[in-house]
């Protein structure tokens, strides 16, 4: 598994906080940069409306990675100038806690940016 490790990618944590005006606001900070293996899913394409004329791409992949207790299940990873959002986890490679699987989105908008 360790030869498969071959990406760098970056995991980010979510922190809630409030405005001036006691609005919500999401900040996002580095967790741990990390190697992983990434695995390719499922690519879509699709229309936004029925009548839009631009379409959206929608990416699904799974990146393993060692095993890390802290992290949580709001966390995001940055890989390729994208950003993937978890859905899914759970432990991989046959032995308890050695590596985990993190099954991901990415889309072709910064809507999950939280920007």
């Amino acid at each position: 598994m360790i030869g498969k490790l071959d990406r760098k990618i970056l995991i980010e944590t979510r922190t809630t906080s409030k405005d001036e005006f006691g609005q919500e606001i999401d900040t996002w900070s580095e967790l741990a940069y990390v190697w992983a293996e990434y695995k390719p899913r499922m690519n879509s394409a699709a229309a936004l409306t029925e009548t839009a004329d631009q379409i959206q791409f929608r990416e699904v992949a799974s990146f393993v990675i060692r095993y890390r207790s802290d992290v949580p299940d709001t966390a995001r990873i940055k890989y390729a100038d994208k950003t993937w959002i978890i859905t899914q986890r759970g432990e991989s490679g046959g032995r308890r806690q050695r590596y985990m699987e993190l099954v991901c989105v990415a889309h072709n908008t910064d809507l999950q940016d939280g920007n």
